[in-house]
């Protein structure tokens, strides 16, 4: 086992400031506070042990390279009173031991609170408080972490984010399973935990298929290290089978199913299959709350005796019962990278799981296992006949398992730590001063925009995969237009400009006086084509800023060329604004800029949050950079009520996010006929006006116009009521407020 280096308490420094330290004798070493409620104690010895078996491995490596660790483990355990073993997990709880040694390793467990019904959204910041507090005591004994590892992205990898920002240290979270494949389900907890991936210095999954996961979601690829947990092949390697056969009293053909008593990990799926699987015998190793409904069950079917329920067993003694059977199965709804597979490999045992998350990247070999075609006990008695007829040798099962030794991964780590140190921490983009503009007037003036672009499936991130709609389906819009003397300004993509219909409509709309043209910066049909194009990639603001300036200029170049004149307003690709755009658009000689979105959190997938910006406009300047900003009118409403949030004009252009208490009450709304009604864009204008936002910035989509393109037009009579809608406010606009349309010209008059 690694040598823990103990230094002298006398060493001070900040968190980050020297990196990786040296000792007394000239070896370098780095102070790492491993953070997790995923970790093994006296009390719960299971609980977690595969982050506690990668931590070891990561020591190991470490000393072997001559880069030690000093390490420290805060592992939290729920707080609760009772010891007495009626009370189950929660006794387990009270019974954890508030400082242990486990392998040479400082084990301290706080308790935190986790309050009944509410835990699920309270659990990060009841993490926080204690993640702030077990810091605040190792600084008292001398120890001040370099770097925090935290383990499972929520609630400990975001609590983490919270309190390694607050201390300005660099931190790391390993994403284990349903942190990413089932909590982000739950919007709160989504947007917290891509704050959490963008704040951390790296991430770390432990398959390919929670890396493409996280990026769906909106999280940067490139701070994304797939690193998937090996195995102990000296722990886990074959003994006798014949004498673990014995010892356990097996005489027929026996599987195993291993994890803990809990629908998810699919055991009442193996005991239904064992019903078709007369021959077979079934081993159970775990405890958890599904127990008695599982036994029931196993009588229920028939199968009774032919099931053994074995409790909790030791880690380390699982090698017995994998070499003495004859096929483990796992049948989860979701995994990470299952170590049981990998576990009972190593012992010569092959595995058949359900082809979930990571283990179709464990068994990828007939002599591993096989995978179920799907989740149900039919697949699993198919796979059990499948896997029987050509059983794989106990040695070839093991020589797959060698191939997933902790060395690599160790390494991996190691590398991910050390880059940690030197990546620059997550700045909250500064938007600077930023001054109000007014119109004038008390006369009400709007604008009204048009994002013109191409056709594609927003809910499954396939950039790729678009077509052009004909210009025809704009007319009826700009009819509507016209009669009212509206002159809408058409943000226009690359791909329209390079279709030859729709750029001659454009530039006859144009020429013609009819519309305004304005840049629509769409990442994945602007050259150069050098970044892929994922959900986090696809706001403008979160290209390379390199990529960004040479797919601006390429566009706007495009643009003159195409239109005949230069831009000089322009709508971000998804609302995708920050201050760098601004600055790149004003350095080409852009003036109006139209991206904030007022009232909207975009951060879910990556983008910018918008939800406390008002709509008013405002001039925005720096020391380089001079631009006039006109958010997209929007704003809040408070939920099953028609009353819009109060946005006050001091905080032109202010970007700080709405409270949590008030996100929480209210929804996001757009003067836009995009599934909001009359009556609501009615109410938030009038709201608007109230507080005094002299220009309103009514907003659409092309695509909204085409049959089948938008969920606003999945049938003619929803583009009929879009275009319905649009007329009676414009008309409702300009009568019952006396309001003016602007155009583009006309922004010159604010001041």
């Amino acid at each position: 086992m690694a040598k823990i280096l103990h230094f002298d308490n006398s060493l001070k420094h900040k968190p980050g400031q020297f990196g990786i330290l040296q000792n007394m004798a000239g070896k370098t070493f780095m102070r790492v506070l491993l953070f997790s409620t995923l970790y093994p104690s006296a009390a719960r010895p299971s609980h977690g042990i595969f982050v506690e078996n990668r931590l070891k491995q990561v020591m190991a490596m470490a000393e072997k390279t001559g880069t030690p660790l000093d390490v420290r483990v805060i592992a939290p355990v729920p707080w609760f009173p009772f010891k007495a073993e009626r009370f189950g997990e929660y006794a387990r709880f009270a019974n954890t031991p508030e400082t242990e040694n486990r392998h040479g390793i400082q084990v301290k467990h706080p308790s935190y609170l986790l309050p009944p019904k509410v835990g699920m959204t309270y659990a990060a910041h009841s993490l926080a408080n204690c993640l702030r507090k077990s810091i605040s005591d190792l600084k008292k004994e001398g120890f001040v972490p370099d770097l925090i590892d935290a383990h499972y992205y929520y609630p400990d990898g975001v609590a983490a984010a919270k309190v390694a920002q607050e201390e300005a240290i660099p931190f790391v979270v390993t994403a284990r399973g349903t942190d990413i494949n089932l909590i982000p389900q739950y919007p709160a907890q989504r947007r917290m935990i891509m704050q959490a991936t963008r704040a951390a210095a790296q991430s770390i999954t432990v398959c390919q298929a929670l890396k493409d996961e996280m990026v769906a979601l909106g999280a940067d690829q490139h701070k994304i290290t797939v690193l998937r947990n090996g195995v102990d092949l000296k722990l886990f390697q074959p003994t006798d089978k014949e004498q673990s056969r014995e010892a356990l009293g097996l005489k027929r053909k026996t599987l195993l199913s291993v994890g803990h008593l809990i629908e998810r990990k699919g055991h009442h799926l193996i005991i239904e299959a064992m019903a078709d699987l007369p021959d077979y015998d079934l081993l159970i190793a775990g405890i958890g709350p599904e127990e008695s409904h599982l036994k029931k069950l196993a009588a229920d079917k028939g199968v009774v005796d032919r099931v053994t329920f074995l409790g909790q067993v030791p880690h380390n003694n699982l090698k017995d019962i994998y070499s003495a059977v004859d096929a483990l199965i796992l049948a989860s709804s979701r995994e990470g990278w299952p170590n049981v597979l990998l576990e009972t490999m190593a012992c010569g045992t092959p595995a058949i799981a359900t082809p979930v998350w990571g283990s179709g990247e464990v068994i990828t070999a007939p002599e591993a296992g096989r995978l179920t075609e799907d989740r149900s006990a039919p697949a699993i008695v198919n796979a059990v006949k499948d896997l029987f007829q050509n059983l794989p040798s106990q040695t070839d099962t093991r020589l797959y398992a060698e191939q997933y030794s902790w060395d690599e991964t160790a390494k991996g780590v190691l590398n991910v730590f050390k880059n940690a140190l030197v990546t620059k921490p997550h700045v909250v983009p500064d938007w600077g001063h930023n001054t109000r503009l007014k119109t004038g007037d008390d006369i009400p003036k709007l604008m009204v925009t048009v994002d013109t672009e191409e056709i594609f499936d927003w809910s499954a991130n396939e950039f790729d995969k678009y077509k052009v709609a004909a210009p025809k389906d704009i007319e009826r819009f700009q009819l509507v237009c016209d009669k009212y003397n509206v002159k809408p300004l058409y943000f226009v993509t690359a791909s329209l400009m390079s279709d030859p219909a729709s750029a001659t409509y454009l530039r006859d709309l144009h020429e013609t006086g009819r519309a305004d043209l304005g840049l629509h910066l769409h990442q994945w049909v602007t050259p150069p084509y050098v970044e892929e194009a994922t959900a986090f990639t696809s706001y403008q603001c979160n290209l390379p800023h390199a990529i960004h300036e040479e797919k601006l200029k390429n566009l706007m170049a495009n643009f003159e060329t195409v239109f005949g004149f230069p831009a000089t307003s322009h709508r971000a690709g998804r609302y995708g604004v920050a201050p760098h755009i601004l600055e790149a658009l004003a350095k080409h000689g852009v003036s109006y800029d139209f991206s904030p979105s007022a009232g909207f959190d975009l951060s879910l997938d990556g983008g910018p949050d918008f939800s406390g910006v008002t709509s008013h406009p405002f001039h925005h300047k720096t020391a380089s950079t001079e631009i006039t900003c006109l958010p997209a009118t929007g704003g809040r409403m408070v939920k099953r009520t028609m009353l819009a949030l109060p946005q006050n004009s001091e905080k032109a252009g202010h970007f700080v996010p709405l409270a949590n208490a008030l996100r929480n009450q209210t929804a996001s709304i757009r003067l836009s006929p995009e599934g909001f009604s009359q009556s609501a864009l009615n109410k938030l204008s009038r709201r608007l006006i109230k507080d005094d936002v002299g220009l309103l910035v009514f907003s659409l989509h092309s695509t909204s116009l085409t049959l089948g393109a938008t969920p606003y037009s999945e049938t003619a009579q929803a583009i009929d009521e879009l275009i319905g809608r649009t007329e009676t406010y414009f008309k409702w606009f300009s009568t019952r407020l006396n309001g003016e349309f602007w155009s583009l010209k006309d922004l010159s008059k604010l001041h």
